[in-house]
């Protein structure tokens, strides 16, 4: 058995379809979903990671390794930006990233990017330098980003562009479906570089034993922006929703 009583183990509790909820004091989760904490991380920094650092991961992994690759981050200063940039340093990538102009020191000195683009005072088309391998899309910004991607790079969609925003329920799914079927086509016909849709999976051997062993070896460091309480879950889900955050923000749950 891989875990005993006792043992600190972070995971993920299920996909939207399945039973397990969040956002309570206990919860029921699959062995193989979850792996240990590492020593010296909190739960607080442990519960930001599997999610956010997951979809980092599979976002990047069909591009590894990334050793001398440029790397393209729109929106890395952001929960799962921040591991996304972390992890492509990590394999040797020039990365560049996308941010807000307060986070622009974050980005560079404290997670390490090679360069950061500020969205509200620079063109990316000008800044972005020369053409990159991959750019991954955190913020729905995909339409404005095929012209600084090789011909034969690859550009990873996490987010949905702009115009999707406001949509709900089926016509949301009908809309997201439509493009995904539509660039999956151009890409294939050669119309356009290689597109990949990100929907995170949070099965086995999806990055999450990676990633652990990454933060415990100090190359992925856990940025949380705000520990917040249950009550304060409202306020938690509008500040993220700014797309202002640097790092993750966890809601606190006291214990039963």
């Amino acid at each position: 058995m891989r875990f005993k009583v006792g043992d600190r183990v972070v995971g993920c509790t299920g996909q939207v379809l399945e039973p397990w909820g969040t956002y309570a004091e206990l919860v029921s989760a699959r062995a193989d979903r979850l792996t240990h904490i590492p020593a010296g991380v909190t739960f607080e920094q442990a519960a930001a990671l599997p999610l956010a650092g997951m979809t980092a991961w599979q976002a990047l992994a069909p591009s590894m390794p990334l050793s001398g690759k440029r790397v393209l981050i729109l929106g890395g200063a952001g929960g799962v930006g921040h591991f996304a940039v972390q992890i492509a340093k990590s394999q040797g990538a020039y990365v560049a990233a996308t941010c807000s102009s307060r986070n622009t020191e974050f980005v560079t000195q404290v997670l390490g990017a090679d360069k950061a683009i500020d969205y509200t005072k620079e063109n990316l088309q000008e800044a972005a330098g020369q053409p990159y391998d991959l750019v991954v899309d955190l913020v729905g910004e995909e339409p404005s980003s095929w012209g600084v991607l090789r011909r034969d790079g690859r550009m990873a969609a996490v987010s949905f562009d702009n115009t999707m925003k406001g949509r709900t329920g089926m016509w949301l799914a009908v809309l997201i479906l439509t493009r995904v079927i539509r660039l999956k086509v151009m890409s294939a016909l050669g119309l356009l570089p290689k597109y990949d849709n990100v929907m995170q999976s949070m099965g086995p051997d999806q990055g999450l034993k990676q990633l652990a062993q990454m933060v415990a070896e100090g190359r992925v460091k856990v940025h949380v922006d705000r520990v917040m309480s249950l009550e304060q879950l409202p306020d938690a889900h509008e500040y993220v929703e700014q797309g202002r955050t640097r790092g993750k923000v966890v809601i606190k749950v006291d214990s039963p």
